[in-house]
């Protein structure tokens, strides 16, 4: 027994050093295991909360997409019912109910179109004809309406007629003189949530759109509450009043558990989207991997512990280093088949950016001429239409289809100047040239313009020569003066030039309502107008100041601006001199004798 003894110590006693290195070993491994599991529930909760994020982001882009192309035909249909008799003949005209079912077919879902008279009476609806005697001169949209309110988003109620829930479009009919002459109301069912509801696929997802005084337009799953308001959460509370969207979690009577809540405010609208994902559901799998890795530990350190105590009975050291060699090896041939991999998936992405970059391309060029053609063909048509029309009734309704196609055609051209910098396929060219001859023609083409809404355009001649491309540079220099004429309500507009070293500041001058301070910035964003909330489309739409700001980062041009509320404010494109040009005269038409 005692020879057993020696026996044992003595094999053991030269292997101090291997069980202070698999302690030492041990405690680094439990420090970076923790540290593993610590990260894989951080980064399993960031993602919850992303999907949380995405999800309402692709709500919010789906309510905005139904509420405005909704409200949208509204408007078109009140515009056409305005000089329309409301009455009892109409709710019997079968072709009036044909027509009212073709303006419901564009509805971005499976929804239906409600006419309403002033008294509160339905007189024609698309689900069926003719529609039984319905009155809705209780409803909160009605008496909006009746009241003076141009449109409305009601919140979700049970259709009186279908019996089903859904929210409401609607919007005030009026007469030539201002007068009310009933509504025109769209009622929409929930949402067909599609792929929207697919991306939070197992995590107890729950989807709801509210107002911003807190009603419900729809939730799905419905609460417990059953649609009714959260005025008192601490959604809008707390959360809504700190910005246009975040993600938080809290305690949810509908899981019983910790949620998280994605919400984002679609201001404009009055509306605020909400994505709600079970906290528990999503950290499930973390606590199964974190069990899993558990055992896999408690295994592998019974290996290692198993290997260390062989190895004080002397075992095969050479076999262990060749193991860990061979380990370190296959650890080596994985990371270079795993950065071949990333090269493939790299190149792959860069060929397949190329060819949509090219169809990008194909597709703009396509659009310039296929889709400006037949507008120049209207346009046409019109004209010859607008000559031969003897009836004063039909001539006004000609003239308004030819404002429309410029509109049209106004914003076509708009959408195709952003999508034409965007996708890089302007080339500038660049050369040398008198900055004077873009001054007069712009003020030769805009002085009628100015003139015709009262203002006055001045031009100071200027006899610099610059370098840039002068078809952009005239068209960025344009959209200038013709922004300031659209928002300066009274006065002058000046257009000229002002040296700053080796540089020009060819400037625009105006004696407009001028920009908040905090909106400097604002006004380049795409579609971003000031003073213009019933988006008048005679004001543009908002991407001039855009296409401009595009154009000079292409161009290298510095865009500044100042502004002062009340007086006026003043842009500036700076570019490059090169030299002077001698001024010389130019014939101006009797027309623009407002230019100096």
């Amino acid at each position: 027994m005692a020879s057993r003894k020696e026996t044992f110590w003595t094999a053991i006693r030269p292997s101090w050093g291997v069980w202070g290195a698999v302690l030492l070993l041990t405690l680094i491994g439990a420090f970076f295991w923790s540290a593993a599991i610590i990260t894989d529930y951080r980064e399993s909760l960031l993602r919850a909360r992303a999907v949380a994020a995405d999800t309402a982001l692709l709500l919010d882009e789906h309510m905005r997409r139904v509420v405005e192309v909704t409200d949208l035909i509204l408007e078109q249909e009140a515009d056409y019912l305005a000089t329309t008799e409301l009455d009892y003949p109409i709710s019997t005209s079968y072709s009036a109910w044909l027509r009212l079912r073709e303006r419901a077919r564009p509805l971005p879902q499976v929804g239906s179109l409600w006419l309403i008279d002033a008294k509160g009476v339905v007189l024609l609806g698309t689900l069926r004809f003719p529609i039984a005697r319905l009155e809705v001169s209780d409803r909160d949209y009605f008496r909006l309406h009746a009241q003076g309110l141009a449109s409305h988003l009601g919140p979700s109620l049970e259709g009186r007629a279908t019996g089903a829930r859904g929210f409401t479009i609607s919007r005030r009919i009026s007469g030539p003189d201002g007068s009310f002459k009933g509504v025109i109301l769209a009622y929409l069912p929930p949402p067909l949530l599609g792929e929207i509801a697919t991306l939070g696929r197992g995590m107890n997802t729950r989807l709801a759109v509210y107002r911003t005084d807190g009603s419900v337009i729809f939730e799905s799953p419905e609460s417990e509450q059953g649609g009714h308001s959260i005025a008192g959460s601490a959604l809008l509370h707390d959360h809504l009043p700190t910005g246009l969207s975040g993600t938080y979690q809290e305690t949810s009577s509908r899981t019983a558990g910790e949620s998280i809540i994605s919400w984002r405010h679609l201001h404009d609208l009055g509306l605020v989207v909400v994505a709600e994902i079970d906290a528990d559901l999503v950290m499930a799998e973390w606590r199964n991997r974190f069990y899993r890795n558990l055992l896999l530990a408690g295994l592998g350190m019974t290996a290692v512990l198993g290997l260390a105590f062989l190895t004080t009975r002397g075992l095969r050291r050479e076999r262990a280093a060749q193991r860990a060699l061979a380990l370190s090896h296959e650890a080596l041939a994985q990371r270079s088949h795993a950065l071949n991999d990333a090269n493939l998936l790299l190149t792959a992405a860069n060929m397949e950016a190329q060819r949509a970059q090219e169809a990008k391309s194909r597709f703009l060029a396509a659009a310039s001429h296929d889709l400006r053609q037949p507008l120049q063909a209207t346009r046409l048509f019109l004209d010859v239409l607008m000559l031969r029309q003897k009836d004063e009734k039909l001539r006004e309704v000609t003239e308004r289809a030819v404002e429309a196609l410029e509109g049209a055609n106004s914003l076509l051209n708009t959408l195709l100047d952003v999508s034409t910098l965007e996708a890089g396929i302007v080339k500038p060219e660049i050369r040398d040239l008198p900055v004077n001859q873009i001054l007069i023609a712009l003020a030769r083409d805009c002085a009628p313009e100015a003139m015709a809404v009262g203002l006055r355009l001045s031009m100071v001649p200027c006899s610099a020569v610059v370098r840039s491309d002068p078809v952009l540079l005239q068209r960025m220099v344009r959209n200038l003066v013709v922004n300031a004429i659209r928002y300066t309500g009274e006065g002058r507009i000046l257009l000229g030039c002002r040296r700053r070293g080796d540089r020009l500041s060819i400037e625009v001058w105006d004696t407009g309502p001028g920009i908040p301070e905090d909106r400097l910035n604002l006004i380049f964003e795409d579609f971003y107008q000031i003073g213009n909330p019933e988006r008048d489309r005679r004001k543009g739409l908002g991407l001039g100041l855009s296409i401009v700001q595009r154009t000079g980062e292409l161009l290298g041009h510095r865009i500044w601006v100042r502004s002062r509320l009340g007086k006026g404010s003043a842009f500036g494109v700076v570019v490059p001199v090169v030299g002077e040009a001698p001024l010389f005269s130019a014939v101006i038409p009797q027309h623009e004798a407002a230019l100096d």
